[in-house]
């Protein structure tokens, strides 16, 4: 005869493989066995493109996409010396992607003298 496996919840014998007794089972629909939250219909590589087109930029000066990189900003030695960290990606699709000038083109347009044709 099987041995009967003791239930995560409330350690009552139970003959189901996956831990949990018909009672708790039932109460326990949106917790998998290890009790995180369980979200039904979520796809992480779609949330993973949205997120790309909220924080990833197109440059229609030079034609690159960038980001400023939050992790590398908020490091202690940047964030005392008033470093800001911008990661660029060459041949990076722009479709859904803000269009807005990188700082590097920002840089060279405010450094680079006007020029006056009379």
């Amino acid at each position: 005869m099987p041995t009967p496996f003791m239930c995560h919840e409330c350690d009552t014998p139970t003959m189901n493989k996956n831990g949990i007794c018909e009672k708790c089972e039932s109460t326990d629909v949106l917790f998998n066995i290890k009790k995180e939250p369980t979200l039904k219909g979520f796809d992480g590589t779609k949330a993973d493109a949205k997120r790309a087109d909220k924080n990833i930029k197109a440059c229609p000066t030079c034609g690159i996409c960038w980001e400023k990189d939050r992790d590398a900003t908020t490091s202690v030695s940047n964030r005392s010396r008033g470093l800001t960290v911008y990661l660029y990606y060459e041949n990076f699709p722009t479709y859904g992607k803000q269009i807005k000038q990188c700082p590097k083109c920002d840089m060279r347009s405010t450094k680079e003298p006007k020029r006056s044709y009379v």
